[in-house]
């Protein structure tokens, strides 16, 4: 439990992070937004999907450059910048224009400014203070998504229903500030003997991680390995079936003539399946680190 006891904190504040990140936010509020925009602009579902689709296309240019941020700055650098900065972008929203141009926009906005705020962040950090609980503890991380599957459309709803929807988006940013970064200044340290590690640290903490870093000439073998792109294949190809449903998840109850707050709670039960998908994966991934050991 020595891993635990160290790097507990950073773990916390990590999986605080992964649940308000673009991710998650962004992503499991997407739906309920999606009905909600177009009753009140009077667009259409499938060009309000599009706006959704650009975030999530984005991803594919702004998860590399982000994660070499990552390597060179440190995650609390990029985590640090990038929450104000996504929290910011969101408020775009409450003053778009009633163009689809301007909707676009702000989804590319968003998707460059929250870019700090996806998992690879998060997750780095926890592969630096966890080497024997790596599975377990990246599974704990990772089920910030799954509490913010559960809860951000519901809240979503309360918001949309009091303030609208695009007054909805602005409270949704001061939420993610206030909740966020707090604990992301005051817990989310790398340990001692990491490059940029100091950044507004106040104490030094204990070198966890013994793993060495990949060599270049590693890193080209891996990037010619065929089985490195099978896997990143497959997962781009998982990706888009799940972000399909969960986007399009809320409208289609409302199409069976569900209220928008009934069809957000059942989409919350999806977060429960999440968080249940991150502990089995984690059980399988610390079985199999067991067995190679």
């Amino acid at each position: 439990m020595s891993e635990f006891s160290a790097g507990g904190r950073a773990l916390a504040a990590s999986l605080v992070g992964a649940g308000c990140g673009i991710a998650s936010i962004s992503f499991y509020s997407s739906s309920v937004f999606i009905a909600a925009i177009c009753e009140d602009m009077g667009w259409s579902r499938g060009s309000v999907q599009i706006g959704v689709s650009i975030m999530i296309l984005s991803a594919m240019i702004t998860a590399p450059i982000t994660g070499a941020l990552v390597d060179k700055y440190g995650p609390r650098h990029v985590a640090l910048i990038s929450i104000p900065l996504y929290a910011a972008a969101l408020g775009i929203f409450g003053y778009l224009s009633h163009t689809l141009t301007t909707f676009y926009l702000a989804w590319l906005i968003i998707s460059f400014m929250g870019a700090g705020t996806l998992p690879i962040t998060w997750t780095k950090n926890v592969n630096l203070w966890f080497d024997t609980n790596r599975g377990l503890a990246l599974g704990i991380c990772l089920m910030g998504t799954g509490i913010a599957a559960t809860l951000v459309p519901v809240y979503a709803v309360s918001l949309i229903s009091v303030f609208g929807w695009k007054q909805a988006y602005v409270f949704l940013g001061i939420t993610v500030l206030v909740i966020a970064f707090p604990s992301t200044f005051y817990f989310f340290r790398v340990p001692e003997g990491h490059s940029h590690q100091n950044f507004l640290a106040k104490t030094p903490q204990p070198k966890i991680s013994n793993r060495r870093m990949l060599s270049r000439s590693e890193v080209k073998n891996l990037f010619s390995d065929h089985r490195f792109w099978l896997i990143g294949v497959s997962i781009l190809l998982i990706a888009a079936a799940v972000s399909a449903f969960i986007t399009s998840l809320i409208p289609l109850l409302m199409d069976r003539q569900m209220s928008l707050a009934a069809a957000a709670s059942y989409a919350g039960y999806m977060g429960l399946s999440v968080i249940g998908g991150r502990i089995f994966a984690c059980l399988l991934y610390t079985s199999d680190a067991a067995d190679d050991s």
